[in-house]
Order: structure tokens, then sequence, then C-alpha cells
């Protein structure tokens, strides 16, 4: 559908000139304002690493933990119930945003998911599982929160395309890296290497945003004085 989209076959021609002018706006927000590349940066690592634990988790299960196939179904109820629980007590605790917190939450993310695919312990993979799932949701409530927070108003659609764009393109080499990096590192070191993407990611955006202090939430306002190119 995107390459019929662009080459012009599934959309009339002033749709597709509407589209195509929305996408483009969309990116140069995005790469004009710092805050906006924080958050589509580490949402990109969040679900790559996502997205690589789909290679992950049954070979983890199988190989690692000597588990039939079920046990991949099993992991995945555990974290969904993970997210369910911190989809309910979400709505309950202060808002959660900001990019100090996104980062964090990122951190934790890659944290958690290390203590799933770390050990050769099946209680401890469950435990591990379930943080997981309470940590994505965290995470994801969060990114959405702040990138509504940072994004001009009128502009929350183009950036939200943006950034579920580039949040596909993430999933999609995921799945093919996850299974070099199983391949060439093994089960275990491969799986705690594709959590650290997110660790790293987090890590390195805190410290780039401490060099470089800004209001983060202040809807965009300070970003759009400084349209210049900058690093995180």
């Amino acid at each position: 559908m995107l390459l019929a989209t662009w080459s012009g076959c599934a959309l009339p021609a002033q749709e597709r000139s509407s589209w195509r002018r929305e996408t483009i706006e969309g990116i140069v927000l995005v790469a004009r304002s710092r805050a906006l590349r924080f958050v589509v940066l580490i949402s990109a690592a969040v679900t790559f690493s996502s997205g690589a634990f789909l290679v992950v988790e049954p070979l983890y299960a199988r190989h690692v933990l000597h588990r039939p196939p079920s046990q991949f179904a099993l992991f995945e109820a555990a974290a969904g119930a993970g997210a369910i629980l911190a989809g309910l007590t979400i709505p309950r605790l202060r808002r959660l945003e900001g990019k100090k917190i996104l980062a964090g939450g990122a951190i934790g993310y890659g944290l958690t998911a290390c203590l799933f695919v770390g050990t050769t312990s099946v209680p401890v993979a469950y435990v591990g599982a379930f943080t997981w799932g309470v940590s994505g949701a965290v995470f994801y409530a969060v990114a959405i929160t702040t990138l509504q927070k940072l994004a001009p108003v009128h502009a929350h659609g183009r950036i939200m395309g943006v950034t579920v764009t580039i949040g596909s393109a993430a999933d999609t080499i995921a799945l093919p890296s996850a299974g070099l990096a199983l391949a060439v590192l093994g089960i275990r070191a491969g799986a705690i290497a594709l959590a650290a993407v997110t660790i790293a990611t987090g890590t390195i955006c805190l410290a780039a945003d401490a060099a470089q202090p800004t209001d983060g939430l202040s809807n965009g306002a300070d970003e759009d004085k400084d349209s210049s190119p900058s690093s995180l």
C-alpha cells in the first residue's frame, strides 16, 4: 500500500499532493525540534527492542529454558498482565510526562527485558516478563503524552504520523537484526544486547539533554524559536 501510494496508484492527484505535503511538514517539524527528535528517537529504540523480542522469546524459551513452544505464549500472557495492571494504575498517578521520565522509562524497559532473558530460571523469567509488560505500558503512555505536549497543537497528526512511520521502520529492521545478533552472540547474550539498545539510547539522550537544558514541556514554543538543526 505504501509503495502504491508513493507511485500514485492509490490516491487521486490532489489528495496525494496533500498527503505528501503534510508528511514532509511533519518530518521538517521533527527535524527542527530537538525535543521532538528526543521523543521520536527513544520511541524508535524501544520499538526496535520490542520487535526484536518476537524473535528472541520462542528461541529463549526452547533453547535456554528448555520449555515447550507454548512457553512463549505464557510469557506473552505475563507481559500482557503487567501491561493491563499498569494501564489500570497509570490514570490514578500524577501526570507522567517529560523527557527525563521518558528516557528513564526506556532505560527501565531495557533493564526489565534483561531480567526477562538474562536468567535460566523460569520463575524469574516470569517476573521479568511481567515487569517488562509494566514498563512497556508506562513508557508508551509517557511517550504519547510527552509528544502531544511538545508538539504544536496544529501539527499533532503530522508528527504522530512521522513517529509511527519511524517506529514501523524500526520494527521491520528489528527482525533481521535480532536473527543476526542471536546467530553471532548466542541467544542470551544476543537478547541482552538487543535489550541494551534502549538502555544505551535512553542514557545517551539523557546525557545530551543535560548538556543542553531546555523546558521540555513547552508545547514546542521554545523549540520553534530555534529552527536550526542541533543534536539531541
